[in-house]
């Protein structure tokens, strides 16, 4: 989300050469610090039980059934340009008759 900054930020040689070529850097205590922030599921609660109850409580399906809808309102009515889509009712009336 958030891009890579640069060898001196992002990559740490000193946890390449500790891990290795047969390594796993994913579950190594850097990479949780340094990615703890980079990407989070977008319809999963993280804070507290009681915090998602004060929020209403929705579950993942309710949350992302929220945002499908925001998506949906603030979309144009259509993504084609108006004469073209003349034309391709124009052609399809044709087509139908």
């Amino acid at each position: 989300m958030q891009g890579i900054d640069g060898p001196d930020c992002d990559m740490n040689i000193d946890v390449i050469k500790e891990v290795g070529h047969g390594g796993n850097y994913l579950l190594h205590d850097v990479t949780f610090e340094r990615c703890r922030d980079r990407w989070r599921a977008p319809y999963s609660y993280c804070g507290s039980y009681s915090e998602w109850e004060k929020q209403g409580a929705r579950d993942i399906v309710q949350r992302a059934n929220k945002t499908c809808k925001e998506i949906l309102a603030a979309a144009p009515e259509t993504l084609i340009d108006p004469a073209l889509e003349e034309e391709l009712i124009a052609y399809i009336d044709s087509e139908l008759k």
